[in-house]
């Protein structure tokens, strides 16, 4: 018994209304064509209403396979993505989705349909008809859609597909390339999203207008009055993928790729790109941590890997917020953003700590093991056992004192199967003890010269004062037996 005859009774109507969607392949590209609708994506609630608004019928994913819309959205992760707010999760167009095989393949099935019924694709509307002026706000990716429709007028024909649009290749025959983007749009946009795509840093509105113009024959003001935008910016900010950054001269407005490379997903996680494993891995290697500073060092001159172009590329706008949004890793904000300090998680250091714990475990086994062979082998050995704590070949006296009699030492208190993290915080607590006691000693020496050299001078100074005193001294001593001799030889 087949899908149908069981539930024709219920869905009967809408399954004559889905016969246009037999096709997985039609499905998701009916998908890609509503979420081109909305640039900014659609809320995971309102996926299924906003569909059977635009084609006029479910998605009826249990004919396709799917046991539910998250299936669908995940067998089509390349093209489409989950990102999830503080509000709710929206559904949206992947960066990077090869949306030109959508949009042809889409017009395909637009003018199939023409042939076989005689009617305009679904969504469109007739000229003059109360469907067009209810629809003042009609977008730019609707507007391609059914741009050979208005481009003849009516008529029923349509184009075959085009190849994918390579820049550095011709179109072919007498056509021009500004002619054939007037075919088929999607291949401007795609033409648009490239130039912008391979730089990391964007470019001005002025700038894409001239290369478009000289490298590729393509006038950027024709293109987007054909379909409809009053201005430039308008025309760009429907273009999926796309960022702009106003400012009060339009010719100098900044664009660029938008981030999202790579999401949280409700299904499997998108892959991640190469560098966030990268940086953790270098970061993993010092359990204290790295300095920002110091990161960009290690991934420029060991890796020859530009952070801050690979963070630009993502849209993020400073190195801290980009490295926050890197799963797995802990920053320590501080005033100067070169000096913040980056290590990992907790969870990650205990899986690692783990690990060596579990590492240093089989190696005491193993150490454990050799011992015992060697006790077996030796007859000495079993009689009059080995002293581990002693140098070997010396063995324990006879009459062993009481352990609990006499104090423990260091190597009685030492544990021999302790973690390699534990050693490890022990040696950096002796090293950073020596280090103080260190500097306290060179402080110690400095002040003590300091010391020294004030009292060779407060003696140089006592010296000058004993000597001067001594002649002071000396003058009065004269002075006073001069004043002394007998006053008669001085008379007549």
């Amino acid at each position: 018994m087949s899908l149908w005859d069981v539930k024709a009774p219920r869905f009967k109507l809408e399954h004559l209304m889905a016969l246009d969607v037999a096709d997985a392949s039609t499905l998701k590209s009916n998908v890609v064509h509503l979420l081109l609708q909305h640039p900014q994506g659609i809320k995971y609630g309102d996926f299924s209403g906003a569909f059977y608004k635009l084609h006029g019928h479910h998605p009826q994913l249990a004919l396709h396979g799917y046991h539910s819309l998250t299936d669908l959205l995940t067998d089509m992760k390349n093209v489409v993505v989950l990102e999830k707010n503080s509000q709710a999760t929206v559904v949206k167009i992947a960066y990077g989705a090869p949306l030109n095989h959508w949009l042809k393949e889409r017009q395909g099935l637009d003018c199939l349909m023409d042939e076989e019924t005689g009617a305009p694709p679904e969504g469109a509307a007739v000229e003059g008809s109360p469907d067009e002026a209810a629809r003042p706000s009609e977008s730019m990716l609707q507007r391609e859609a059914h741009a050979e429709i208005k481009r003849k007028e009516g008529g029923n024909t349509c184009p075959p597909p085009s190849p994918s649009w390579d820049p550095e290749l011709s179109i072919g025959g007498d056509r021009t390339t500004e002619e054939s983007l007037k075919e088929c749009p999607a291949d401007g946009i795609v033409l648009i999203r490239d130039i912008i795509g391979k730089r990391l840093q964007g470019l001005k509105l002025r700038k894409l207008r001239k290369i478009l113009n000289e490298k590729h024959g393509f006038d950027l003001e024709k293109f987007r009055i054909s379909l409809g935008y009053k201005n430039t910016v308008s025309f760009l900010e429907g273009i999926p993928g796309l960022f702009l950054q106003k400012c009060q001269n339009r010719n100098h407005c900044g664009i660029r790729l938008q981030s999202g490379s790579w999401c949280f997903t409700e299904g499997p996680r998108s892959q991640e790109p190469d560098g966030f494993g990268l940086i953790r891995d270098i970061i993993g290697k010092r359990l204290q941590g790295l300095k920002l500073r110091k990161l960009r060092k290690i991934l420029n001159e060991k890796h020859g890997f530009d952070l801050e172009k690979f963070r630009v590329s993502l849209g993020y706008k400073n190195t801290v917020s980009f490295l926050e949004g890197i799963p797995g890793l802990f920053l320590q904000k501080c005033q100067n953003r070169n000096h913040c300090g980056i290590r990992l998680q907790s969870a990650v250091l205990r899986g690692q700590d783990r690990t060596q714990e579990g590492r240093q475990d089989e190696e005491d086994s193993k150490r454990a093991e050799v011992q015992q062979q060697k006790v077996g082998d030796s007859p000495v050995l079993e009689e009059q056992p080995e002293n581990i704590d002693a140098p070997r070949g010396q063995s324990l006296p006879d009459e062993v004192e009481d352990q609990e009699s006499r104090p423990l030492t260091s190597r009685q208190v030492t544990n021999p199967s302790t973690s390699a993290k534990g050693f490890e915080d022990v040696c950096a607590t002796i090293v950073g003890m020596e280090q103080r006691m260190i500097q306290t000693f060179n402080k110690f020496h400095t002040r003590m010269s300091r010391l020294e050299k004030r009292v060779a001078q407060n003696s140089g100074r006592l010296r000058i004062l004993e000597r001067n005193e001594r002649e002071r001294r000396s003058e009065t001593a004269e002075t006073l037996s001069c004043g002394q001799e007998d006053p008669d030889k001085n008379l007549p």
